[in-house]
């Protein structure tokens, strides 16, 4: 009893963790994409300039002032989201172990020096996966009460194995009232902490307990 307990509180201890490294991250990449807007925002005017830029001639000293003044702030502006760029870049690191590998990797190859708009996409994206895994990991906190407490009023008795029934994970997803998504996260998450109760893809679902509405 006692060694369950203490693997209770280290796995609420490990998921409070998760969480706050990923509301750090989220608070990270919200200001990314705050300053990317800005960047998005100013990107007509700068192709504006770029264009007047081509067109004027220099013959007079009057068009070869503005001609020069309208190069920095196209190459002011440019070199901004360059380091803007390398900032998020590095900030994928702040991602290791909070979302699976490949998904890290896609997001840093999608942004881009040259183009703004993929770039915020890409961000976005990053942004609505990073608020989904915060979902699932406040969801994972019943996940480690409840067993204990349904174990505990089970014991007396328990269901016969042989009674039981498995259901896809889109059946479990339906009773328990969240996404399939989710539960894939919830495996995720499991499998990278090595806890041996990871959801697998069939539930076993005990017979007392039917598909339908959500419990409450």
């Amino acid at each position: 009893m006692k060694q369950a307990r203490k693997q209770g509180a280290e796995g609420m201890a490990g998921e409070a963790n998760y969480r706050t490294r990923l509301e750090a991250a989220r608070s990270l990449f919200r200001d990314l994409a705050k300053r990317a807007e800005a960047f998005a925002a100013r990107l007509e005017q700068i192709r504006d300039w770029v264009e007047e830029r081509q067109r004027l001639e220099a013959e007079s000293e009057e068009q070869r002032l503005r001609r020069a003044r309208l190069h920095r702030e196209i190459e002011s502006f440019y070199a901004g989201w360059r380091q803007w760029v390398a900032e998020a870049r590095a900030a994928c690191g702040r991602l290791r172990g909070l979302l699976p590998a490949h998904e890290v990797e896609r997001f840093a190859a999608r942004l881009s020096e040259t183009a703004i708009g993929p770039s915020l996409q890409a961000l976005q994206e990053l942004l609505g996966r990073l608020e989904e895994f915060l979902a699932a990991s406040k969801s994972a906190r019943a996940r480690f009460r409840e067993p204990r407490k349904v174990q505990a009023a089970a014991q007396p008795t328990p269901s016969p194995p042989a009674a039981e029934r498995w259901v896809t994970a889109s059946e479990y997803a339906a009773y328990a009232g969240v996404s399939v998504q989710t539960l894939a996260n919830w495996r995720w998450q499991d499998r990278k902490a090595g806890r041996d109760h990871a959801a697998p893809r069939q539930i076993r679902l005990p017979p007392h307990r039917t598909l339908g509405a959500v419990p409450a």
